[in-house]
């Protein structure tokens, strides 16, 4: 995780190899885990990574955060003009399945991921 420019910001694996920066938004919760930009969408579709499921959503089979891997991650599309460098943002939906913590300090978030049983 990185704090440099005053907000967390994390390295995620849509399409296998290349490392984009998201940032993370516990306001934004909108049907889907997070945003992306239409040029990071298109070939995560063409390369079959990503599924179109309409209304502007698309489901990630699998995403990578670290050493982890995630299943069936939603994404929406919408042009992001943060002037950040942050290619996309994970939000509220992403989070709330995963006990979260930020270590500011160390540059490091932890998450854990919550049991099907314990968020019933």
């Amino acid at each position: 995780m990185d704090c440099t420019k005053g907000v967390p910001v994390v390295s995620m694996k849509l399409l296998g190899e290349r490392n984009l920066r998201f940032m993370l938004d516990s306001g934004f919760y909108q049907g889907a885990d997070g945003i992306l930009p239409g040029e990071v969408i298109r070939p995560a579709l063409q390369n079959h990574k990503a599924k179109d499921m309409g209304n502007g959503f698309f489901l990630f089979e699998t995403v990578d955060i670290g050493a982890e891997s995630y299943k069936t991650v939603w994404f929406a599309e919408t042009q992001i003009e943060d002037g950040r460098g942050v290619e996309g943002f994970i939000g509220l939906s992403f989070m709330a399945r995963h006990v979260v913590t930020f270590d500011f300090p160390k540059g490091v978030l932890y998450l854990r991921s919550i049991s099907a049983q314990a968020r019933r």
